[in-house]
């Protein structure tokens, strides 16, 4: 990045400062306008010159405390830089565990995180904190392990070095200290489910939308991973199979749905809403399901007899969204900036989605290959 003067970071900060009072529905909801002003100011300050990077990281912290998921600051390789620590992990229950790593760390692969360069994993998450948007009371320990991943940030903020990351794990009772270093961004990652040659397909994200049919439970499982327009199977090709099935039982599987554009799957919800005296519908959500992914959830619960299982999600019902993207002039750095409030009746901003049936995934079940939502569906029917 070429450099950029004290007037050019100031600038962008202004534009910033526009934008947001522009296009988003209601800057000051967590800050009042005399704080918001002052975190601006607070930007003008040298101290935020210094680098890009720093620059960067402190944009990251002011857009965090709107508590607003959908308006953040992307990640760019060329400011924050093109390595990532090769330690994927998955928060189950009130735990994180490694799930993805590179070849060089795979014997690691289902080991439970027990400190970060001796600090332990709370400690940790609140050394992170400030770089993460508080949506709801999920958001925080869900985005955590995501910045983990980022060496310049950690380094940053004292809680690792740029090149190594030392990591407690516990192997089944084993404590082991391992020191992961970074790699490039596109190094490949083993995934802990490879290891298992006997995988339920419910957990395999095959496509953007994908269906089986379970004849021996008259199910139809629907996986639908992000709402954007589909290649091998489309919504009305879906559509189709749906009318001319006779399945009583329809599993929606919106576990790893992050969102997009809500109306993609409007008409399936619509045909399912007229069908509701004949079918009863499950929706499966976890942690990562959020923003229309929600908006979808929300519309199938109005559907008579559907009901909810999995985790907590990340996103909230009544949350900001529809994002507009706007370039600073010269970082040329992207931010996205919420544009709507989206409201569900009986949710405040903010307030999470609890399912019907709480059932996280269990570790023991992820690491066998056994999809543990999906079997509490099927114990479900039997009873």
């Amino acid at each position: 990045m070429c450099t950029i003067s004290k007037k050019q970071y100031i600038e962008d900060i202004e534009f910033l400062e526009d934008s947001l009072i522009r296009y988003h529905p209601s800057p000051y909801e967590y800050l009042t306008k005399r704080a918001f002003m002052e975190e601006i100011n607070n930007l003008k300050k040298e101290k935020c010159f210094e680098s890009s990077m720093i620059f960067g990281i402190s944009l990251m912290i002011f857009l965090a405390k709107l508590n607003d998921g959908h308006t953040t600051l992307y990640y760019s390789p060329k400011v924050f830089g093109e390595n990532v620590f090769p330690a994927k992990f998955t928060l189950f229950s009130d735990n994180y565990y490694l799930t993805e790593t590179s070849k060089k760390y795979s014997e690691f692969l289902g080991g439970k995180l027990l400190k970060i360069n001796g600090k332990s994993v709370d400690k940790s998450i609140n050394i992170i904190k400030p770089l993460i948007p508080i949506e709801n009371k999920i958001s925080l320990k869900y985005y955590f392990p995501f910045k983990l991943l980022e060496p310049n940030l950690l380094s940053y903020l004292h809680l690792s070095d740029i090149n190594h990351i030392e990591l407690l794990l516990d192997m089944g009772g084993r404590r082991i200290l391992e020191r992961f270093e970074s790699v490039r961004n596109f190094t490949p990652f083993v995934n802990i489910l490879e290891k298992n040659r006997s995988i339920e397909e419910t957990l395999i994200q095959k496509d953007i939308l994908w269906y089986k049919i379970i004849p021996e439970i008259q199910t139809l499982y629907i996986q639908y991973n992000i709402c954007e327009k589909v290649t091998k199977l489309s919504i009305l090709q879906l559509l189709k199979m749906l009318k001319t099935s006779a399945y009583q039982n329809v599993v929606i599987d919106l576990r790893n749905n992050t969102g997009g554009d809500s109306d993609i799957f409007d008409p399936i919800i619509r045909y399912l809403k007229e069908r509701e005296n004949f079918v009863k519908i499950t929706i499966l959500i976890g942690q990562k399901t959020y923003s229309s992914a929600i908006v979808n959830l929300m519309d199938l619960l109005k559907i008579k007899k559907s009901v909810t299982i999995g985790e907590i999600p990340h996103g909230s019902p009544t949350h900001f969204g529809d994002i507009k993207e706007v370039i600073l002039p010269n970082t040329k750095l992207t931010v996205s900036i919420s544009t709507k409030l989206t409201k569900s009746y009986g949710y405040k901003l903010g307030e999470i989605f609890k399912p019907k049936f709480l059932i996280s995934t269990n570790i023991e079940d992820y690491k066998k290959g056994v999809d543990t939502q999906m079997k509490t569906f099927i114990k479900l029917l039997s009873n």
